[in-house]
């Protein structure tokens, strides 16, 4: 019999899986400042009743529990133990664990010794934490070139940054330990996260990055921690220096295996926000405020598809005249809107949501500060979309209309001039698009504007795609 009972252990052992696994808030637990213990206790009641009586049992099956981004664990599991947890009161969801592929993995081998590294010592195994690092918050370096070229002083895009470093990848990236990450981060107060990694457009309820973002903003923390935020100053100093070989300061091209559109997961909204290109960029190499995190994306959002809304100019973002603000509430009707279940939403919330009940609204609905509009080639009918600005600069403001129509496509807005007369003031204006006869039927499958409101002081910019549908 014992030998009979390792022999049944060893096979359990054989088939264990690591799983992302999504729960319902505890009923305990209405607010955002959870009991540490109260969770942990709430994700144990979830793992198999062998290992929820034997500590040793549930330290081994237990990989990460989340508290701040997220309302789960990751936890080794069988395929069987996942069917029998999915009848417990409280389950949501799980998937197995993905393994993300690291993105800026290539850098010269200068022969530097690394050291020696036991366990899962904080090194820098691949040069990898340390050239996405520099490109962050790299100090000033003068005289830097490649082989020559491009010779001048190098410089990370906030020099005078704290970084907060957080082992997550070897070769690759378990989504579990990114999420535990970003967990981790939130709680530390970090102000601006930097994930350098990707992979295939997936739906944003299966998606860790997304599931972590949300929860983030949701506590104000995503670029802005809750614990910081009313110390962030509207004129950062940070600046870029580069004395470059072309004779042209701005080389708009993207790589080909850089993040590029349009967005699968959800057309109706452009992306990417912004880009820095670069490939073979300069980095470095080892040898031993107030506002919420959608007013700040828009100031940094301004040829679609490749570079999104346009590449950033912080001087320009400082001080943006017009914002448009999206709350994260705003975003569960246009979750409703992309067809996912209340539960698939429920992981991304972490509330209980019913889209019977809240309503939906077209993807390019949202308050976005950009416009994806995808039209037939037939298609007669109007779209309609209205977007709501607020008044940051000038308490009297007068903005006019500037409108650059995308290919084969109508357009109106009403009213062509936005006229405020104090700080903070909303005004909402709508937008109507309508293809033209044949429009698609050209050989031209895409289109690119631009919407304008221009005041004597600011250009606020929102870009306009369109993808015509043969079908």
């Amino acid at each position: 019999m014992f030998y009979l009972s390792l022999a049944v252990a060893q096979e359990e052992q054989n088939n264990l899986q690591t799983y992302i696994v999504w729960v319902q808030r505890p009923v305990f637990q209405n607010s955002f400042a959870q009991s540490h213990e109260d969770l942990e206790s709430w994700y144990q009641s979830f793992l198999p009743e062998t290992s929820a009586k034997s500590n040793q049992l549930m330290t081994q099956r237990m990989v990460h529990t989340y508290h701040n981004v997220a309302i789960g664990f990751a936890a080794k599991l069988t395929p069987e133990e996942v069917k029998e947890m999915g009848k417990k009161e409280g389950f949501v969801s799980a998937h197995p664990e993905r393994i993300l592929p690291l993105l800026t993995t290539h850098s010269l081998d200068l022969g530097a010794s690394k050291g020696k590294a036991t366990g899962r010592a904080p090194l820098d195994q691949a040069g990898h934490g340390t050239h996405t690092s520099s490109t962050a918050a790299g100090n000033f370096v003068e005289g830097v070139s490649a082989f020559g070229v491009s010779n001048g002083t190098a410089v990370g895009m906030a020099p005078y940054a704290h970084l907060a470093i957080y082992r997550v990848c070897g070769l690759d990236c378990a989504e579990g330990d990114v999420l535990a990450a970003m967990d981790a981060a939130i709680h530390d107060g970090v102000d601006v996260l930097f994930l350098s990694l990707g992979w295939p457009s997936i739906p944003f309820y299966e998606d860790v990055i997304a599931v972590g973002t949300f929860g983030a903003i949701s506590m104000d923390s995503h670029c802005w921690s809750k614990h910081h935020g009313q110390n962030i100053k509207l004129t950062p100093t940070a600046t870029i220096l580069f004395n470059g070989s072309t004779s042209d300061p701005l080389a708009p091209k993207v790589a080909t295996f850089s993040s590029r559109g349009p967005n699968t997961a959800s057309p109706g909204i452009l992306k990417p926000d912004i880009i820095g290109p670069g490939v073979d960029i300069l980095a470095a190499w080892p040898f031993a405020m107030d506002w919420t995190q959608s007013n700040a994306t828009f100031n940094i959002m301004s040829d679609v598809f490749a570079i999104g809304a346009g590449h950033v100019s912080p001087s320009k973002a400082n001080n943006p005249g017009l914002i448009y603000n999206t709350q994260p509430e705003d975003y569960i009707p246009y979750l409703c809107g992309l067809n996912y279940t209340d539960k698939q939403i429920q992981v991304i919330t972490r509330k209980t949501v019913n889209c019977s009940q809240i309503g939906v609204i077209p993807q390019a609905q949202l308050n976005y500060p950009s416009f994806s509009i995808t039209t037939g080639s037939n298609e007669t009918e109007s779209q309609y979309y209205t977007r709501t600005v607020r008044n940051i600069g000038p308490a009297s403001s007068t903005y006019n209309l500037d409108l650059f129509v995308p290919h084969k496509m109508g357009m109106s807005v009403k009213p062509e001039v936005l006229t405020f007369t104090e700080v903070n003031q909303e005004i909402t204006y709508h937008v109507e698009f309508i293809a033209e006869d044949g429009a698609g039927k050209d050989g031209v499958a895409f289109g690119q504007g631009y919407l304008r409101w221009v005041s004597d002081k600011h250009i606020v910019t929102s870009p306009i795609s369109v993808i015509f549908d043969s079908k």
